[in-house]
């Protein structure tokens, strides 16, 4: 039996084996339809085979019995994988079914652990909110600091849209954004697209979700389901961990402060409370933190992702963290006349300019945005003392990384809904459990500054846990550059919005604009992207250039 109904195991087996009506089956062998009469009446049997609960393989020459005669002898079965999964053998395959009972063999020996395997290992996401790649080094964000020290920080790592959203999805299906259907407005519930939960429940893994992470779709009461195609519910998460309470039960609730402030762009920034439960991602953290404490390593493998709305706005946290930032010296982007007067219109669409933050608001508002950087830090580390003290720290994969960057004044904007490098760059810290592989002994071997992107962690766990390969991936497994972070690999990255697609290689970037418009940035001349040289002369062929490898795609990015 290879399928799990709980589980959605067809759902990974889907790409190898399809089914043909019962009636294509007796026109190519030649059996009358009325033998079938045992599974289900002809009246019923002209669609596809896998509606039946169980398929048969019997052997030349024996005859299936009449109604209620049972089975017969030398036949082997599979219960059906999914009622809308057709696979395609061809009908002596599926009437004399040696070849494929050998293939299915090999598929459920890749998906089912064998009884004497290591178990394998754990699996803690940490996905933040418009987290920047640039905020390390300081005492600002200790714990994401150190992650270093046990794993790799990529420092190039690059989101597949600036919107959280369409981020999400790709990095959740491994697929691209123009793949995923997301940019057209299309509910990625009701694609098929194997969500890398979906993928760790099918073979085994209890799978949790602790704040969003994925974009709501009419989830139902529980919030661990979504509906698919044609109404039909899946079951995308095993179970949600609920937020703790903010308060305990019979302690006095003392009054919260609040010192909110909103200014121009709908900038929201400030305090809300004293302590680390006066917000929600610490409620979230402490959720999915007591279930890290009192989960026996014993029980089986776990895929925990947690979700933190930090630091995206509202740049709002516990005061305790604006105190934090106090003694940090802040780099305030300088604003530059004009800056924007070289970008095509299209670029600027969907931005808001109009209100901008005062000199002093500024100031303000990107001390605000370290705080909730320091808050962020806070959730993570609580997360990580709990993965230690439930004893599961040498059995799990972490990896912390955000949706997307964020823009503090840069081009004098302060969103992370545009094709520049601040909305697209993010941190991306990941560590394994000792002596799944060794670093490179060289020291900085943890720092590795290619170029990769989100959409590459779901190759790379699948690859990490031993998991089938599933389907149309589109990233790149980057467990060998952890193994060697300084071979080499991808020359180029892509994003993408709605209405524009970017390129970023090493030194350039170009992003071109379904009206036909282009924006090329010389990341040599250390300007910061203010520069739009595609109209440049002497810039034309570089631009032509560049505009063909992003015509190329990804698929001629690919490392050797």
């Amino acid at each position: 039996q290879f399928h799990d109904p709980e589980r959605l195991l067809g759902r990974a087996l889907a790409e190898s084996i399809s089914m043909p009506s019962i009636r294509e089956v007796c026109e190519a062998t030649g059996e009358e339809l009325s033998l079938y009469e045992g599974i289900m009446a002809p009246s019923f049997i002209t669609g596809p085979a896998a509606v039946f609960d169980t398929v048969f393989f019997y052997e030349p020459g024996v005859r299936w019995p009449e109604v209620g005669g049972g089975v017969p002898e030398h036949v082997s079965w599979v219960t059906q994988l999914d009622p809308e999964i057709y696979v395609g053998v061809e009908p002596r395959r599926f009437r004399y079914g040696e070849a494929l009972k050998e293939e299915m063999g090999v598929l459920a020996g890749a998906l089912l652990a064998d009884a004497g395997r290591t178990r394998r290992p754990n699996v803690l996401l940490v996905l933040a909110d418009d987290l920047r790649s640039d905020l390390g080094g300081s005492d600002l964000s200790p714990r994401l600091d150190a992650l270093v020290e046990q794993g790799w920080f990529f420092t190039r790592a690059y989101a597949q849209s600036p919107e959280g959203p369409h981020s999400r999805i790709s990095l959740m299906s491994g697929v691209r954004p123009p793949g995923t259907g997301s940019l057209e407005g299309r509910i990625w519930s009701e694609l098929d697209l194997v969500m890398l939960p979906e993928l760790f429940a099918a073979v085994g893994y209890e799978t949790l979700e602790a704040g969003r992470i994925l974009p709501n779709v009419r989830r139902e009461r529980l919030q661990h389901q979504a509906v698919g195609s044609g109404g039909k519910e899946r079951q995308v998460w095993s179970r949600t961990i609920q937020a703790v309470l903010a308060r305990s039960k019979g302690k006095v609730k003392r009054r919260a402060v609040r010192a909110e402030k909103t200014v121009g762009m709908g900038i929201t920034f400030g305090t809300h409370g004293f302590d680390f439960l006066d917000h929600h991602d610490g409620r979230v953290s402490e959720a999915a933190a007591r279930f890290l404490r009192e989960r026996s390593p014993r029980e089986g493998p776990f895929f925990l992702a947690v979700g933190l709305s930090k630091p995206g706005l509202p740049f709002v946290v516990p005061e305790t963290y604006l105190e934090r930032v106090n003694g940090i010296e802040l780099r305030v982007e300088e604003v530059v006349p004009g800056d924007l007067d070289d970008v095509p219109e299209r670029a600027l669409d969907d931005v808001e300019l109009r209100g901008l933050p005062t000199p002093e608001e500024r100031l303000e508002v990107v001390r605000s945005y370290l705080a909730t950087v320091a808050y962020v830090d806070a959730c993570v580390g609580r997360l990580l003392d709990s993965l230690r003290a439930g004893g599961h720290a040498n059995d799990t994969i972490v990896i912390v990384t955000s949706d997307s960057g964020q823009l503090l004044g840069e081009h004098d904007l302060w969103r992370d809904s545009v094709l520049f490098e601040e909305a697209l760059r993010v941190p991306l810290w990941l560590s394994v459990p000792d002596g799944m592989f060794d670093r490179a002994p060289e020291e900085g071997a943890g720092v590795c500054d290619r170029l990769v992107e989100l959409v590459d962690l779901y190759p790379t766990l699948v690859d990490l846990c031993g998991l089938p390969r599933a389907r149309d991936l589109e990233g790149t497994s980057l467990v060998p550059l952890m193994k060697n972070p300084r071979r080499p690999w991808k020359p180029r990255v892509f994003s993408h919005l709605r209405h524009g697609d970017t390129l970023r290689s090493m030194d350039w970037r170009l992003t071109r604009w379904d009206d036909g418009t282009y924006e090329l940035y010389d990341h040599r001349s250390g300007d910061g992207e203010r520069t739009n040289l595609s109209t440049t002369a002497g810039f034309r062929r570089t631009t032509m250039r560049l505009s063909k490898e992003l015509t190329l795609g990804w698929k001629a990015s690919l490392p050797e």
